[in-house]
């Protein structure tokens, strides 16, 4: 299988170079990557020892297989990090150069199998950031600088935690590449985060599958996706390949609910209110002074008269989207009183062809202090109503 990188790391590229050209040509710029080199240069000669070829001849032979396996042509050196703490591995990222940390008892705890597995992990860190012109390092650089200021905005520290973890699951296919075996990948993934040096893959995997047999789940982690994601995660790219994507992005990322966007959910947020909008304002009769001034409030550059896109997909969307949908369609609704209680019966209508009546239903009542007969009644006669509204508008023509 391709190692490619995942969509969700391209979309949020392109969408930060657009939104953020002047610290965009910051972390693109030669002279950034000048004082990044020599910081990298200099932790590594402070905080580890360096292992040498000469005495670690098989790590090397490990690093060498796993390059070639990933295409990758370049100097590799390893290092062992000083101090106490739990397994792990780092690349620290040099152009041109590849630098693997290890941290703990890494070398003694995993098979020869398993080390491949890890180095395939860090190497195809590199890879990543070096495919695509550069362009993913830059923006994986741009985006952590973002959130890493205390006025960060939510959706900004939202797509840098989906960014890590697409980040992860992209080296994990990496491993895979370089040892075509998941067992492996995932007997690396339990012992470097228990400190076990016994495991076994195939149950672990199992226990996994009883998680997502139980209820469907997102990861909620800060960097790496929590070991039972990543190890499905895994299984699931041997059996499927690129058709098991759309099952990986729902336990990276989950639905789109309104208390957790990213910058990209936004974006398809502001295009389905868009379509909703432009919905609502498809029978000319609607189209009012002041409906059309609250749409334009949304999106001043709508045309009021072009031809609705098609929606309805509302069913399919988090409950939190769902009564922000909602709420939406009420507010057209009672934005021009003259219209009374027609637009209403619109909203109705409209909201059962989005996939929201029943969330449309319980707020309205809620807001416009229905009771649940009055809104039955409303329903039945929305039919007439909107007739009858269409009639008059096509009499005034």
């Amino acid at each position: 299988m391709a190692l490619s990188p995942p969509a969700y790391l391209l979309r949020a590229r392109d969408l930060l170079r657009e939104a953020e050209p002047g610290r965009w040509a910051w972390f693109a710029s030669d002279s950034w990557s000048a004082d990044y080199v020599d910081s990298v240069r200099l932790e590594l000669l402070k905080a580890t020892y360096r292992l040498e070829p000469a005495s670690h001849a098989a790590l090397y032979e490990a690093g060498a297989k796993a390059a070639a396996a990933l295409d990758l042509d370049l100097p590799l050196t390893f290092y062992q990090s000083e101090g106490e703490g739990g397994m792990n591995a780092a690349l620290y990222f040099v152009p041109g150069e590849a630098h693997v940390v290890l941290r703990g008892p890494v070398l003694s705890a995993l098979t020869g199998a398993e080390l491949l597995a890890l180095i395939g992990h860090e190497l195809a860190h590199h890879r990543l950031q070096t495919c695509e012109g550069g362009t993913l390092r830059v923006a994986t650089e741009l985006i952590e600088s973002i959130a890493g200021h205390a006025g960060a905005a939510p959706s900004h520290l939202t797509t840098a935690l989906r960014m890590r973890r697409y980040t992860e699951i992209f080296a994990d296919r990496g491993s895979h590449l370089v040892t075509s075996n998941p067992a492996d990948i995932i007997a690396c993934l339990v012992k470097v985060n228990t400190g076990l040096t016994e495991v076994d893959p195939a149950a672990y995997l199992r226990q996994a599958e009883e998680i997502f047999a139980k209820k469907a789940f997102s990861t909620q982690a800060l960097s790496h996706p929590e070991t039972f994601v990543r190890a499905r995660a895994i299984a699931l790219w041997h059996e499927r390949g690129e058709a098991a994507e759309p099952e990986v992005a729902a336990m990276v990322q989950g639905l789109l609910t309104l208390d957790a966007l990213d910058l990209l959910d936004q974006r398809a947020l502001a295009k389905t209110t868009r379509e909703v909008v432009q919905q609502l304002l498809a029978p000319p009769w609607f189209r009012s002074d002041a409906v059309v001034a609250h749409a334009r409030a949304f999106f001043p550059d709508l045309a009021a008269e072009a031809a609705p896109p098609p929606f309805t997909g509302g069913a399919a969307l988090d409950p939190s989207v769902q009564e922000y949908l909602a709420y939406v369609l009420l507010d057209f609704a009672v934005v021009d009183e003259a219209l009374g209680e027609v637009a209403v019966a619109h909203a109705l209508q409209s909201a059962a062809a989005l996939g929201v009546a029943d969330t449309f239903d319980r707020v309205a009542r809620e807001e416009l202090r229905l009771t649940k007969k009055a809104l039955e009644e409303l329903k039945k006669g929305a039919p007439e109503l909107l007739s009858r509204a269409a009639l008059q508008q096509a009499e005034l023509l």
